[in-house]
């Protein structure tokens, strides 16, 4: 799969990807959540789940698709989606998650989320997926009111841990087709 937009090419990751989107997933993350976390409880959640060696697994499993967005040759935006996991709230085997979906924090607001989505439920279909999902912070209210906008209704909620921070998200769904 692979579309462009203005300035912008979407495409799949490869190994080689591996260095660059390690980068990105971090400094996404952090401008997205650290100044809201404890630093002491957020150092530990990236040391968990955004070491290099979780993106080189990704990169090489089966089971996840690492959709980017690259401007001007340079990652802009990223899209993890899996189909490893189906919490029973989502009530479809033939489900695919959204399990990470960030933007560069210069290119938010150009237009890159929108064709983000589109190429994640084109995927969807092309896997003959029935229904798509995935988990918010409840307190994420900009990424909420996005996913509503795309046809995401809540349907569930679950921890998620940030260091030693018992946090809640939300699980969210939508049909593939709708």
């Amino acid at each position: 799969m692979s579309s462009a937009t203005e300035k912008s090419t979407f495409r799949f990751a490869t190994p080689a990807d591996a260095q660059a989107l390690h980068e990105l997933s971090r400094r996404t993350v952090i401008d997205t959540f650290a100044h809201l976390n404890d630093p002491t409880d957020f150092a530990d959640f990236l040391e968990k789940n955004y070491a290099f060696e979780h993106v080189t697994a990704d990169l090489t499993d089966p089971a996840v698709r690492v959709l980017l967005c690259e401007v001007d040759s340079t990652l802009a935006a990223y899209a993890r989606l899996s189909s490893r996991e189906i919490p029973e709230c989502i009530g479809d085997a033939n489900s695919m998650q959204i399990e990470r979906f960030y933007v560069d924090k210069p290119h938010i607001g150009r237009g890159i989320a929108p064709k983000m989505m589109e190429l994640c439920l084109q995927l969807a279909v092309e896997e003959k997926r029935s229904t798509i999902f995935l988990g918010v912070w409840e307190h994420n209210s900009r990424a909420i009111r996005f996913y509503e906008k795309w046809g995401f209704a809540r349907c569930g909620e679950h921890p998620f841990m940030v260091g030693t921070d018992r946090q809640i998200d939300w699980w969210m769904k939508r049909p593939v087709r709708i």
